[in-house]
């Protein structure tokens, strides 16, 4: 393994700064203006505050349960209730994770893996930190072929 040099870790330290600076303004006014529909319902609350916990403030989830991150709505939920875990759905698109995945996925992956290969190989978003075991279900070819998740968590396919 090659030994990265200063003026690299300065790249990769800005582009993690950016990432966490821009997330955190769009996430932020999204929950302005969803905070801002009239009607918004009390019950919301809770929902708001876990947003704004952990893609505002970019926090881990608050939970006395293990974290076990699906990538697919395939996954029965069920089944992690019932392992005593708390399902994390992790499927999301982030144009600039996109972007960092794009280098280590294969060509014809679809923009939602490329995102999610770029959130790992980031390191930044806790919520990824905070899950004990992956579960990646073989919905398409890409997510068949794909190992990244193996490589830093316990990871079933």
């Amino acid at each position: 393994m090659t030994a990265i040099s200063e003026q690299e870790q300065a790249i990769l330290a800005r582009r993690e700064e950016r990432f966490f600076r821009r997330s955190s303004h769009t996430a932020a006014r999204y929950l302005r203006d969803m905070e801002a529909l009239p009607g918004l319902p009390n019950a919301m609350e809770p929902f708001l505050t876990a947003l704004r916990h952990i893609y505002v403030d970019h926090k881990g989830i608050a939970t006395s349960r293990p974290c076990i991150g699906t990538y697919c709505a395939m996954v029965p939920q069920e089944l992690i209730y019932a392992a005593g875990g708390m399902p994390v759905k992790l499927c999301s698109g982030h144009y600039t994770a996109f972007q960092i995945g794009d280098d280590s996925t294969p060509r014809d992956a679809c923009p939602l893996v490329k995102a999610v290969a770029g959130f790992h190989e980031m390191k930044t978003m806790p919520i990824y930190e905070n899950c004990k075991l992956m579960v990646v279900p073989t919905t398409c070819d890409c997510k068949k072929k794909w190992q990244i998740c193996s490589a830093r968590k316990p990871t079933f396919m």
